[in-house]
């Protein structure tokens, strides 16, 4: 049932999160399905295609499963605030988060709060007043039937590298305070990148990855940290079944098909769909998420072959993911006794 009523937030008229959140739901998927429209029309071959309303989310609030939350002192984290110059807008009572996601910034905010010299938001006017300076977080939420788990990724400022006997104790103690926290990871932002994510990512406490199911019994792709996750779950399955059928319809059968999938992350289509017996090449710049589609494979019992994607840019930062099918027998007892450790194992 979609609400009728405009979704009420204490954050909305500063938050720039939402900023369709002051018109009821219904106006929100009419405006939405024309800006489709608008978007087909000045293209010949495109312009008659039939565009089906907007298929509406449910739920409409406390869905989102992840969080790319700023930092700023003395203990905020939040977005950017409308019609400011990168003033952070605190959202503690954001609509949109999970409540997993809510209760992990509160605690992050609150351990900000208390930091003192050790832990605390980075302030670009005093870059070096806390040996642990936080720029941003980033909160994923995995799921797998009922059990709820958290990853949290700290993005610190270049200096808090320098300072490892700190990293450690900070990291440890958050590990442990963050509710349902499977995953705790920090890297290093050199304020001058664009990207809010940093670089030399380390896990300082729990796995590399945790299972999140796709909506198919005994089947996950795996959740980590700065992988690209469609934020709405139930939308994640809506789309991965509508792409499903639509194949199958066309094709007639997914028994077999060979299915290329470009930009393919972590395996959240291509995975339900070698499932069901197709042959999927799905092609990743991300190499993380190559190797996370890779082990979630493995564990559902899917061959794999790796493919190279070529020597430009360099190896570090391109590869291709798995072309998965079904195995036969012979080749997975293969594949299982040649197969590398996992890399969701604990550090």
């Amino acid at each position: 049932m979609i609400p009728a009523a405009p979704i009420l937030c204490p954050h909305a008229e500063r938050c720039s999160g939402c900023p369709l959140i002051g018109l009821d739901p219904p106006t929100q998927l009419t405006w939405k399905t024309e800006r489709v429209r608008a978007a087909l029309a000045p293209y010949a071959d495109l312009s008659a295609v039939h565009v089906e309303p907007i298929r509406a989310a449910e739920p409409m609030a406390g869905y989102r499963r992840r969080a790319k939350l700023v930092a700023a002192a003395p203990a905020r984290l939040g977005l950017f605030a409308r019609d400011t110059d990168h003033e952070v807008a605190d959202i503690p009572e954001c609509r949109a988060l999970t409540p997993a996601l809510v209760e992990a910034a509160d605690v992050l905010r609150r351990a900000l709060a208390a930091g003192g010299e050790r832990l605390g938001a980075f302030d670009p006017r005093h870059p070096v007043r806390h040996a642990v300076a936080v720029r941003a977080v980033d909160l994923r939420e995995a799921r797998t039937g009922e059990q709820v788990s958290v990853l949290a990724t700290l993005v610190l400022s270049a200096e808090s590298e320098r300072n490892g006997e700190a990293l450690l104790a900070v990291g440890r103690e958050l590990f442990e305070a963050i509710p349902r926290c499977a995953s705790l990871a920090v890297s290093f932002h050199d304020g001058i990148s664009p990207q809010l994510l940093g670089r030399r990512l380390r896990v300082l406490g729990g796995r590399h990855a945790v299972p999140d199911e796709l909506g198919v019994a005994g089947l996950h792709q795996l959740a980590a940290h700065g992988a690209f996750v469609q934020v709405h779950r139930g939308q994640a399955l809506a789309l991965g079944a509508t792409v499903g059928a639509a194949l199958g319809h066309t094709l007639g059968t997914l028994d077999g098909a060979r299915v290329l999938e470009l930009f393919g992350g972590s395996g959240a289509l291509g995975l339900p769909l070698a499932h069901a017996g197709a042959r999927v090449l799905s092609i990743e710049s991300f190499v993380p998420a190559v190797e996370r589609a890779n082990d979630a494979a493995f564990d559902a019992g899917l061959s794999i072959r790796d493919r190279s994607a070529g020597a430009r840019p360099p190896p570090a930062q391109r590869g291709t993911s798995p072309a998965l099918r079904r195995p036969s027998k012979a080749k997975e007892r293969s594949y299982r006794a040649t197969r590398r450790a996992p890399a969701t194992r604990t550090r």
